[in-house]
């Protein structure tokens, strides 16, 4: 099974586009596809951080400021605790992960421990290693 801080950086990875161009826009520029499987693991996410303030109150943060590297690796702990006490809720977030990166068709996502992705043009594009991400001719 992939790591629960995997996971949640994989889903923090996707949601912060789709919370920066508010679902509809993600849509136009994504695909319906994509919008529609990143909404539904938002709303997952949304469902499992009910009646818990600080949770919400975590998320609602990253609502505000999707593109804020520190509300999105507060989101990723707070994701990654989630997963790590409740396996379900880490199972359910790795298959609508599988099922976004299905029909993803513009990007490229790596996670778990030491993956490789690559898109593009691979002497001129972002290189994801899964932990750890640079941009550059390589």
């Amino acid at each position: 099974m992939v790591e629960p801080v995997s996971l949640a950086a994989t889903a923090v990875l996707l949601l912060s586009p789709y919370l920066v161009k508010a679902g509809e826009a993600f849509s136009e520029k994504a695909g319906e596809a994509l919008a529609d499987r990143t909404g539904t693991l938002y709303r997952a996410i949304k469902s499992k951080f009910a009646n818990d303030s600080y949770a919400e109150q975590t998320l609602l943060r990253l609502e505000e400021a999707p593109d804020s590297k520190g509300r999105q690796t507060a989101l990723e702990n707070l994701l990654a605790e989630k997963m790590e006490e409740d396996g379900t809720f880490a199972e359910q977030i790795r298959q609508l992960i599988e099922a976004a990166k299905a029909v993803d068709t513009r990007n490229v996502i790596a996670y778990g421990e030491r993956s490789v992705a690559a898109g593009g043009d691979i002497s001129n594009t972002n290189i994801n290693t899964g932990d750890i991400n640079k941009s550059g001719d390589r």
